[in-house]
């Protein structure tokens, strides 16, 4: 006999080696299988629905699909709920502002600090001018703008 779900008898993954009931027949003993009205498979007795009279596959136990439904629910309203606490967080970080990644002196990465964590060299935000309020780029000797010196 074959369980649809477990396999043929005597394998690893078998209906006894779950722990189904075998039952005597015809001298020798052989696991239970039953056949399903709706999908004509054959199962252990571990795979029966014996309330519905129908494999597990085709009237699963109830109780057992509300409690997985709970437990995918509850999962579910933890994840938007980081969800939203991430947004929030989100909210207090400063996304205008242009960061020097790299520090110009050791190449190392700065994650956006004000001073490099390898060498301390102070990796500032782009200077603006004094004239015109315009972004001085990094190295630049006067304003892109209106030639004011940096």
């Amino acid at each position: 006999m074959t369980c649809a779900v477990y396999g043929p008898c005597g394998t690893k993954n078998s209906c006894r080696a779950v722990g189904a009931r075998p039952i005597a027949e015809g001298g020798r003993r052989r696991h239970l299988a039953l056949g399903c009205a709706r999908c004509t498979e054959h199962v252990c007795e571990k795979c029966w629905n014996a309330d519905r009279g129908l494999c597990r596959q085709c009237a699963p136990d109830l109780q057992t699909e509300v409690e997985q439904a709970r437990a995918e629910g509850e999962v579910y309203a933890a994840r938007t709920a980081a969800a939203e606490a991430g947004a929030k967080q989100a909210e207090r970080i400063d996304v205008t502002t242009q960061r020097q990644l790299v520090c110009p002196q050791c190449n190392s990465e700065t994650h956006g600090g004000k001073f490099c964590p390898e060498c301390g060299h102070k990796v500032s935000a782009p200077a603006t001018c004094g004239s015109c309020s315009t972004e001085i780029p990094v190295g630049a000797k006067f304003c892109p703008e209106c030639g004011t010196p940096a």
